[in-house]
């Protein structure tokens, strides 16, 4: 609804198969509809075969804006090789992520320095993050429940509140890391990233995070 209200058509929707061990026929659908822009949501595994299916038919027309791990996890490169990586990963696609190495947010580049100072990480990757700012909001919620009962844990829950510009934040929010009364995060939004022949990222949105500016379609 956001998307048309917004002028966006939607001319058709690809399906993947998860178990599937190989995605061309989502590839060849895509690839019949001719899509200015072809956006979905991928898991690692998925995103693979995705990547893989995209390299072997040749297709570049279409932009690929995807998340979160099918676009933007650092194994990517490992299982594809460098040559379908480079191929693929580095041409007219742009992952969706909520954590980038080289994303200018202070209180991110210090947990990528502890990370890798601390806990002796090569390469810092989504997980990483998420399991450190879960432990931030597990630790919020524990100092702020009046008990261990589970009513006063929910209680606790409903009121964290981590603030852009804290030095717990950890991930792209620039309102902040709180919950709504689904549960789900009041600040939905994420960053954008394009990869590098030499396998890194680079944040091309929003403006307030970006490295550079997005690479023109090739």
């Amino acid at each position: 609804e956001k998307l048309k209200a917004s002028g966006v058509e939607i001319i058709g929707e690809a399906a993947l198969d998860t178990k599937a061990q190989d995605q061309t026929s989502a590839m060849i659908r895509i690839r019949s509809l001719k899509p200015d822009v072809v956006a979905g949501l991928v898991t690692p595994r998925d995103g693979i075969l995705l990547h893989q299916a995209r390299y072997n038919l040749n297709y570049h027309d279409s932009l690929f804006c995807g998340g979160t791990g099918g676009y933007t996890d650092l194994t990517l490169w490992k299982d594809l090789g460098p040559e379908i990586g480079k191929a693929v990963l580095t041409k007219n696609l742009f992952g969706m992520t909520g954590f980038s190495p080289g994303a200018k947010i202070d209180s991110m580049q210090k947990i990528i320095t502890e990370l890798r100072d601390e806990a002796k990480l090569e390469r810092i990757g989504q997980g990483a993050i998420q399991y450190a700012q879960a432990a931030r909001v597990l630790q919020q919620v524990l100092e702020n429940a009046a008990s261990l009962q589970s009513d006063d844990l929910l209680k606790a829950f409903r009121s964290v509140n981590i603030p852009f510009g804290d030095p717990n934040l950890y991930v792209a929010k620039p309102k902040g890391l709180q919950f709504a009364e689904d549960r789900l995060l009041k600040d939905g939004s994420a960053m954008f990233i394009q990869w590098t022949e030499d396998q890194n990222q680079q944040v091309v949105f929003p403006k307030e995070f970006a490295q550079v500016p997005p690479r023109p379609r090739s």
